[in-house]
C-alpha cells in the first residue's frame, strides 16, 4: 500500500499484541509510503478502563515512536489538539494528534 491510516483503533490493541500490529502495518506499506496515525497523543504508556465497555482497557501509547525507533520511519508532520477543540491540552487523557510518518526503507 502507498498509505496506511490508523484512526482511533490502536488504543484498543492489548500490549501483548501491539508489536504484531505495528509489524503487519510495516509489512503492507511499501517503501516510500506514508503511515498516518490519528490517536491519543501521549509520550508514555497509559492504561485506563475503557469507559464504553466494562471490563475492557484502553492503552494510550506513543505509537509513532515504535515506527521511528525500530523501523526507520521519519516523522513528516504532526498536529496536536484535544477532545475539546483545536488547541493543545496539558491533560494527558485529552490530547489527540494526527502524525504522518514516511517509510524510507
Amino acid at each position: 500500500f502507498d498509505l496506511i491510516y490508523f484512526s482511533f483503533c490502536l488504543y484498543l490493541v492489548p500490549p501483548e499484541e501491539i508489536e504484531d500490529a505495528y509489524k503487519e502495518a510495516d509489512r503492507f506499506l511499501k517503501p516510500g509510503g506514508f503511515l498516518a496515525i490519528h490517536d491519543f497523543d501521549v509520550n508514555e504508556d497509559i492504561t485506563n478502563p475503557y469507559h464504553h465497555v466494562d471490563g475492557l482497557n484502553s492503552y494510550k501509547r506513543p505509537n509513532s515512536k515504535y515506527f521511528i525507533d525500530n523501523l526507520g520511519y521519519v516523522l513528516v508532520a504532526k498536529k496536536s489538539y484535544s477532545h475539546s477543540g483545536d488547541d493543545f491540552n496539558p491533560e494527558k487523557d485529552e490530547r489527540i494528534s494526527v502524525e504522518i510518518l514516511y517509510k524510507e526503507k
